[in-house]
């Protein structure tokens, strides 16, 4: 195994612990949007939270590039990113 899988096999295992303890991330992010909502007085969408929270995830490795965490945590927010656009794509096509 490569070490890229090694970091996708990691964000797999992350985001399914995660469905199980938070639920699906299609629900989880739009709660997570309404909280940021009432923080920010502005709609925001559950993909834009997962957008701003590989931002941060940036942010950290601006600091620290080796910290393998925040590199698999990118990884897996690019996986609900893709997963939650999926869906809304599914939606709009209806």
């Amino acid at each position: 195994m490569t070490l890229a899988h090694e970091c996708l096999a990691l964000a797999d295992a992350a985001v399914k612990d995660r469905r199980g303890s938070y639920g699906s991330p299609d629900a989880n992010y739009h709660r997570l949007a309404g909280l940021w909502r009432a923080v920010l007085e502005r709609d925001v969408s559950a993909l834009e939270t997962v957008l701003c929270l590989i931002q941060m995830k940036i942010a950290r490795l601006m600091n620290d590039p080796s910290h393998e965490d925040s590199w698999v945590d990118i990884a897996g927010y690019a996986a609900i990113g893709y997963e939650i656009s999926q869906l809304l794509k599914e939606r709009a096509d209806g």
